[in-house]
This record gives structure tokens, sequence and C-alpha cells, in this order.
């Protein structure tokens, strides 16, 4: 059964929630001369960002800053380790890229088995409640809680490989698949959406786009995607708004633009923590604000936020695309362990050899 089948039965059974817009059936414009060095870029984005902010995750902002002052380079991990290390946002990013480059496509179960019985540094809640569904038979479409965590829009963007030379049609369902994968959530199925249409536009442009259309974007794809309206916000300041996080987006990060407040500000003031109404309300803020400079927007991912690993990944992830690696600075690229396990260092570098063999046949 290929993937469009399987869409459409759970989208007809109410099993992904989902909504069924029309870009489910438009081809995404395929891609005639692929920048390798944009793959590159988006990849060893997430696992620059990742090993950056994952010595001081869950740290607030505040006290990460007496301890250490500004971060602007790798420190070694908790229990004494070489630096630039990875964490699940590096791990599941490459996992699934590994996976679908053996497979050649995206299969769903294939991506959901390659996340079991692997060594995982820094679970999320969600994807241990995955895991734990899955080994007591659920499948790979049943595993997944509908959960608006972070952890699927962290990993999401291997899957643009199969579709860069011939869509088909089929972009937006293996995103929504995969996310549901493990957040089976309108508002993590959304924002993978969003964010996959993103990094599939900015690996076509030569320059940063304006401001403004990181949200004006984002917002587009929510409102086309997203069910669930009835969602809350944890800030205090915001504490009164319930609805959708398109909506959220629009009133939060608009306002604050407005402000011309700065990033530590405005990510202290809706908070940044796993829940995509903090996360993603920082990417795109941060994306907005320090977006034509790839090394600025990952400082301040990493030292302004709190769940600053996930979040510097997933910037790193977008400018990645948008820059390549070419612009990733060198003291990054050359003190990245490149592992997905606890030793198997370089292993980032030869899974992307294998990815540019891949694209060119």
């Amino acid at each position: 059964m290929n993937n469009k089948t399987i869409f459409e039965e759970l989208l007809k059974a109410g099993k992904i929630n989902v909504r069924n817009s029309a870009l489910f059936n438009a081809p995404a414009k395929s891609k005639d001369n692929i920048d390798f060095d944009k793959i590159e870029g988006m990849i060893l984005g997430v696992a620059v960002g990742d090993a950056l902010g994952n010595t001081t995750e869950s740290m607030q902002p505040a006290d990460r800053r007496l301890k250490h002052g500004e971060i602007t380079d790798y420190l070694a991990n908790r229990y004494g380790d070489k630096k630039g290390v990875p964490s699940d946002d590096t791990q599941f990013t490459v996992w699934t890229l590994e996976q679908i480059l053996k497979d050649k496509s995206y299969i769903p179960e294939n991506v959901a088995a390659a996340f079991n019985g692997k060594k995982i540094f820094g679970l999320g809640k969600t994807v241990k409640e995955f895991l734990i569904n899955s080994k007591k038979g659920k499948k790979w479409h049943e595993a997944g809680p509908d959960s608006a965590g972070n952890g699927s829009l962290m990993r999401i963007s291997p899957i643009i490989l199969p579709h860069l030379k011939n869509d088909e049609g089929n972009l937006c369902i293996d995103t929504a698949l995969c996310s549901m994968t493990t957040h089976n959530d309108s508002a993590a199925i959304a924002s993978c959406l969003a964010l996959v249409n993103l990094i599939w536009e900015v690996v076509d442009m030569k320059t940063a786009p304006e401001p403004i259309y990181w949200l004006d974007k984002f917002i587009e794809i929510l409102k086309e995607f997203e069910i669930r309206e009835d969602y809350n916000p944890r800030c205090i300041p915001n504490v009164g708004y319930r609805g959708t996080l398109w909506g959220y987006l629009d009133k939060a990060v608009r306002n604050a633009y407005n402000e011309n407040m700065s990033v530590l500000d405005a990510c202290n003031r809706w908070y940044s923590g796993e829940y995509l109404f903090e996360t993603v309300p920082c990417v795109i803020y941060i994306l907005m604000k320090h977006g034509d400079n790839f090394e600025d927007a990952i400082i301040r991912a990493v030292n302004d936020t709190k769940d600053n690993d996930t979040i510097a990944a997933i910037v790193g992830n977008v400018l990645g695309a948008l820059y390549g690696k070419s612009k990733i600075p060198e003291r990054w690229l050359n003190n990245l362990s490149g592992r997905t396990t606890d030793s198997d260092d370089g292993k980032i570098f030869e899974i992307l050899k294998s990815t540019e063999e891949f694209l060119k046949k």
C-alpha cells in the first residue's frame, strides 16, 4: 500500500489529526539543480545547533549566562566526554535520513522501526511513550501520542530528499505521516508541514527573505492544516488566549516584532520550552531578527532560550538550507563529533556522502 492510500485511509477514519487541504494533492515544484551544499547545511545545521545547546539544555537563560557567560562554542557534556556531541535532535534527524537512503523513499513503518532499540540521549516524554507503545505491539500509525511537543518538528527535514527531483504530490503526505508517527497532534503535524514548506522554498533562495516572510509563510501553511482550536499557552502574559497555533503566532510574535523586542525578552515573554506554543514562536522570532546571519541566529538560540538545543537545531536546519554548509562557521564544523551514538565519530559525514550519491542518481 502506498503512502497516499495509507494517508487517505487514516484521514477517512479520523486517525490522523490534520485538515484535508488541497495541498496534499499539489506536487511541489521539482528542483532542477540541487545545490548539495544546502542539503549538507540543512542536516549539519541541526547537528551544530543541537551540539551547541544540549550541554546547557533546560537552564533558564539568566542562570546559563551566570554560569557560562555568552556561549559561542561547544562545551564538554555532563559526562566529561568530548565536545560537539549529539542529543536526540541530531539522532532522530540522522536516523530518519539514513532509513530514507536505505529505502530510497519514505516508508513509515521502517523509519518508525529505526527509532527503536537504540541508545537515545535526552529522550523526550512523548517519544518515550511512542517507543513504549511500539514495544507493546502497536503499529507505527497507532503508537504516537496526541502531543504538541517539538519532537517531530526537530527531525522532519530529511523527508524532502525523495521529492527533490520528482514530488508527484506526496511531499505533504509523507510529512504528515512522518510527524504523526510520534506526535499525532494538529499543531505538531501542521508545524512540520510549515517547516518543510519553508525549507523547500529557502533552498532556492540566494539571500535571506524579508523578516516578516518567516512569520507570514509559517502562518499561511498552518492555516491550511490545523484543526484544533482550543490550545492554551502556558505563559502568563498570554494566559487568556485560547485557539490555534497560527492565531497565537499572529498575535504574540507579530506584537513582539512590532515592539522591536530582543530575542531574549521576547522568548522570556512566551517561554521557550518544548511545547510548540513556545518552541515555534522562538524559532520564527530568531529567524525574523537574525535570519540574515547563521552564526548570530544560532548564538541567540543557544543563549536566549530554555530548550536551546532543539530551538537552535531547528533554526540551524532552516538557515543551513538557506546558506549551505559553506556558511556554517568552520570552528563548529571542525569540532563537531559527527556522532549518532556514543562512539561512532564521523558517522554523520559518512551518511552525508551517501546522501550526495543518492541525489546524483
